[in-house]
């Protein structure tokens, strides 16, 4: 299994779960890179 996101695992469906703007962007950017390996579209 693999936990990937933007959020703090440890935080994760907290009633006061949060997450950094900046962590965002990082993340669409990984998932983005992620896509486009699995496609062999890299």
């Amino acid at each position: 299994m693999v936990i990937l996101g933007p959020s703090q695992a440890e935080m994760a469906h907290q009633t006061d779960e949060y997450c950094r703007v900046d962590r965002i962007a990082e993340a669409t950017t990984l998932f983005n890179d992620l896509i486009k390996d699995w496609n062999g579209t890299a």
